[in-house]
């Protein structure tokens, strides 16, 4: 397995909904092996929010002081 880390820059001013990006994986399996489900992990502050079939990944929340200035997620 290759990971290739993303960064993703977020205003603080955007609302909750807005779009940050997409996250996309492969599977060399066929069939149902070659499912892939996309989730957060650590995603303690409930700030993202990720489409399990897609990968789209967005605000959950409005962002504000009361969060983290940077914080790593893993989709």
């Amino acid at each position: 397995m290759t990971v290739v880390p993303i960064t993703y820059n977020v205003s603080e001013s955007r609302s909750a909904g807005y779009e940050i990006g997409t996250v996309r994986a492969s599977d060399s399996d066929s069939g149902i092996n070659a499912e892939i489900i996309y989730s957060i992990q650590n995603n303690d502050f409930g700030i993202f929010s990720i489409n399990s079939e897609t990968g789209k990944v967005t605000l959950a929340k409005k962002l504000g002081k009361k969060y983290p200035a940077s914080v790593d997620y893993y989709f």
